[in-house]
């Protein structure tokens, strides 16, 4: 990392719309890129805050547990105070105190629901790219499950759908293998900005081959390792990522809803990832930030995705409150 360095990008690294969004202003500015996850966002964050010469700084996909918020306020308006510009550009409906937070600090917010991030970002700056690198997002789009948002349907509709389709799942596959390998994502933000496409990027099949095993293998232990409840399946993980976990329950269950949660033993809480389908006819956020206060918690989310932490001893009243409330 240049410590001058003037453009900076934050962005999403588990997922093609996080780190496509990155190439997206790496092409644009050729901004330094900081990848992070809910983990290390505001470390992350912290690091950016440090760099000297800052003069604009763009979180993409990046939308901050509700535990988090406030720590990540406090690192932006810091920011803010040295004269940075600010961008946060997402898809993830916010909580309106903190959209209205983001908007005292000076943050200029791009946000639309119906897009993926990488979709909002391409729109906004469609005629300043140096390569044409709609067909990346189009990629992330169908990977982000957001293929019929309205920037979304016409990219897709310009390219041929089978190869698209294959291409979006390499794309998957080779960041959700090296989400933790900043050696490894670091390259492929560079050859995607290079206009290389993600079958291109591959030194042989060997590896996809593998990730298919043990994305297999991670299947039938999920399966196994469910509690069933009626309204929703949730499992307990002690490790890991809570995103992969999350969709790979819901994907795998006839059921609109997943919960996972791990409990932290240091102060006897437990962080809990909600995900439920599209055809839920509620919000679970709404339900989730209705819920938690009932047993000392705090959490919130959009439409499908939803995050709260709780004090361990409440956990399985919360479980069977949330089963009644669906």
């Amino acid at each position: 990392m240049n410590k001058n360095q003037n453009t900076v990008c934050l962005s999403h690294r588990e997922d093609p719309d996080g780190v496509v969004s990155a190439v997206l202003f790496k092409n644009l500015f050729d901004s330094d890129i900081y990848l992070a996850d809910y983990t290390n966002i505001i470390s992350q964050l912290e690091k950016i805050s440090q760099l000297e010469n800052l003069t604009e700084l763009y979180i993409c996909d990046l939308s901050p547990p509700s535990h988090l918020q406030s720590d990540f306020l406090k690192i932006i308006k810091n920011i803010d105070n040295n004269n940075t510009l600010i961008y946060f550009l997402d898809h993830h409906e916010l909580p309106q105190s903190f959209e209205n937070n983001l908007k005292e600090s000076n943050v200029d917010i791009v946000l639309k629901l119906d897009d993926c991030a990488s979709a909002i970002i391409y729109d906004k700056f469609k005629n300043e790219f140096k390569n044409d690198l709609s067909f990346l997002v189009a990629c992330a789009s169908i990977t982000d499950h957001m293929e019929n948002g309205t920037i979304a349907k016409q990219l897709i509709s310009q390219q041929e759908r089978m190869f698209l389709f294959f291409n979006s799942s390499l794309l998957w596959f080779m960041i959700r293998d090296n989400q933790n390998d900043l050696k490894k994502l670091n390259p492929i933000i560079n050859g995607l900005n290079e206009n290389k496409l993600p079958y291109e990027l591959l030194n042989d099949f060997s590896e996809l081959k593998s990730s298919l095993i043990k994305l297999n293998q991670a299947y039938s232990e999920i399966k196994k390792s469910q509690n069933h409840y009626e309204k929703f399946n949730s499992i307990e993980i002690f490790n890991g990522k809570f995103s992969e976990t999350l969709e790979k329950s819901l994907s795998t269950s006839t059921k609109n809803i997943s919960v996972v949660y791990k409990k932290n033993q240091n102060d006897q809480s437990v962080e809990i990832l909600i995900l439920s389908k599209s055809e839920l006819k509620i919000s679970i956020g709404e339900v989730i930030n209705s819920l938690c206060p009932k047993f000392n918690g705090s959490g919130g989310g959009d439409s499908e995705k939803a995050a709260a932490v709780i004090p361990d001893k409440n956990l399985k009243n919360f479980l069977n409150e949330l089963d009644l409330v669906l």
